[in-house]
């Protein structure tokens, strides 16, 4: 790929899109292409556009801000028509290979062939296997030479089996087809829904950033493919399209984002650039207990939704866990001192990479691995970064597309999508989401979304004497976070002491922090019907202490 000189022509949003993802990928060189100047509906297809580059050539206002991107690799612009001179830049002279009289050479088009042992054209025998064009059952041609000597005589070729190169035919031949096809039905279609096909075309006549980046993602991936020869390309066609979203139409004037995210404020900052118009109020607290104050219930009620790009959060605390267990005991570990040490990543002058050099380069030791330089070493990390960028802007693209559904206001589940995706392979996959299963107490179904509110202190006793009157189930297990509140495994001296005590004094007891107005984690885990069923993670408790009301109302959660 490092030698790899790509063309991209047309820079509207999708053109941006895989120009940004083939530039961080390291090739050598990227020329896009565009005749034409911008204009408003650029603006928001792509976002290195801005007021400022109306009337400018496309190419020309974006390929400042594209080489910024990567600064090895060699970014131009092209404005001119793409004529044979400039896509070819190659001599068109072809040397024929002639094999002796009645000799057939029994070879195809698309073979690649291997030389040796020829005299007078001794580059010819170092060269890689050459792919050849038949020119008939004696003669061949291996293309351009004019690097090499001018004449060549005797030696041996022989064919070389090649990883299969997939080329496909035009999409409008394809088109052709369908409508010959049409015609030769014995019932062909009679007419088009109209409403269906201006509804497309409307929808079509947009051009959002989101999904300029989940085709642009797989389009760069496709580039990549090409350039490093590795894996299978995707075959004949791809077609992404979000049908579920079309029934509807409503203008959204206005969106809120929250960034839960660690660099809260320099994202904040980049959405700022690219729509001035766009309200986005940065937060840099990280999400968990010691934040608990901060993002409490009412903080995620004002939301009309939350979108996670962080990892699975349930699986750290079980992984520390187990981490824990298999750390030696701290009386055998007298005098040493463990110190975690944290770095950014993206911040060449922290020395962390010198860090991973010095790391890698002992653990190498130990097993009898080669060194490598620094040099080197930020090589093989740099190779990360094709894979984070299409992958990261097509799993981006497609949250924003099920965001979109939810603005819209879509309620029916079956309109929503998990996506399944590798773009090495390639593999997309989409499925209906599962529904939260559901739990009947008294003749209502509940799920781990619904919650009941408790409103005023009650002690633990009391709590449970509640919901076996209420709702014919005796609580067993009850939880705050990772803390136990209530078991029927626990010592019967310690149920004693905490059935007398306030809810938010067992928590506090349980978990060292005091706890905050609205406790939105409590937990009933497990509990058992009257009729002897025994039922697994009911409900979710929400204590709001002090307040006034009934003591405790069942409130339907978000």
């Amino acid at each position: 790929m490092a030698r790899s000189d790509v063309l991209i022509s047309g820079v509207r949003g999708l053109g941006v899109e895989v120009a940004k993802n083939i530039i961080l990928s390291g090739v050598k060189s990227v020329t896009i292409h565009d005749e034409g100047d911008c204009t408003l509906s650029d603006l928001s297809s792509q976002f290195y556009l801005n007021e400022g580059s109306l009337g400018k050539n496309r190419a020309e206002a974006c390929v400042a801000s594209l080489a910024e991107l990567n600064s090895y690799v060699s970014v131009s612009a092209h404005t001119q028509s793409l004529t044979n001179d400039f896509l070819q830049q190659f001599s068109d002279k072809e040397a024929v290979v002639t094999c002796l009289e009645e000799v057939r050479h029994g070879f195809e088009d698309g073979d690649f062939v291997a030389f040796s042992e020829v005299s007078g054209m001794p580059e010819i025998n170092e060269c890689l296997p050459m792919r050849i064009k038949e020119l008939g059952p004696y003669t061949f041609s291996v293309g351009d030479t004019t690097q090499f000597q001018d004449v060549g005589s005797g030696g041996t070729a022989t064919q070389i089996k090649m990883p299969k190169d997939i080329e496909f035919e035009d999409a409008s031949e394809i088109v052709s087809l369908a409508r010959d096809l049409n015609t030769t039905l014995a019932a062909p279609l009679p007419s088009l829904d109209e409403t269906l096909l201006s509804t497309l075309a409307c929808t079509s006549a947009g051009s959002l950033s989101p999904m300029q980046a989940v085709v642009g993602a797989i389009a760069a991936q496709e580039i990549m493919k090409a350039c490093s020869g590795k894996f299978t390309p995707i075959v004949q066609w791809f077609y992404f399209d979000s049908f579920e979203c079309l029934p509807q139409s409503r203008s959204v004037s206005e969106a809120n984002a929250n960034a839960l995210h660690l660099k809260a404020d320099t994202a904040a900052n980049a959405v700022r650039v690219m729509n001035p118009d766009f309200k986005i109020i940065p937060h840099s607290n990280r999400v968990g207990p010691e934040t608990e104050h901060v993002y409490t219930d009412d903080f995620f009620s004002s939301l009309d939704g939350v979108a996670n790009a962080l990892d699975n959060v349930e699986a750290h605390p079980d992984r520390l866990s187990t981490l824990v267990k298999e750390l030696p005991l701290p009386s055998s570990l007298a005098g040493v001192k463990v110190t975690p040490l944290e770095f950014e990543k993206d911040d060449d002058t922290n020395f962390h990479m010198d860090f991973i050099v010095a790391a890698s380069n002992l653990r190498a030791a130990n097993y009898g691995i080669a060194p490598a330089d620094r040099h080197h070493s930020k090589l093989i990390a740099g190779k990360i970064i094709p894979a984070i960028a299409t992958t990261t802007s097509l799993v981006a693209g497609l949250a924003c597309l099920e965001l979109y559904k939810l603005v819209q206001g879509h309620s029916k589940l079956e309109l929503f999508r998990s996506s399944f995706v590798n773009l090495a392979l390639p593999f997309f996959g989409f499925s209906e989401p599962i529904r939260a299963k559901t739990t009947k107490l008294n003749g209502r179904d509940f799920t781990l979304w619904d919650l009941f509110e408790v409103q005023g202190e009650l002690t633990l006793k009391q709590f449970l004497d509640y919901f076996k009157n209420k709702h014919n189930v005796e609580i067993t297990m009850m939880s705050y976070g990772v803390s136990m509140l209530y078991s029927f495994i626990m010592q019967p001296p310690k149920v004693t002491e905490r059935l007398n005590l306030p809810m938010s004094q067992v928590q506090r007891r349980r978990t060292r922090r005091r706890p905050h107005r609205s406790l939105p984690a409590a937990q009933v885990n497990r509990g058992m019907a009257a009729s002897g069923q025994t039922l697994e993670k009911i409900t979710r408790l929400r204590f709001t202490v002090p307040a006034t009301g009934s003591p405790l109302s069942p409130t339907s959660g978000p």
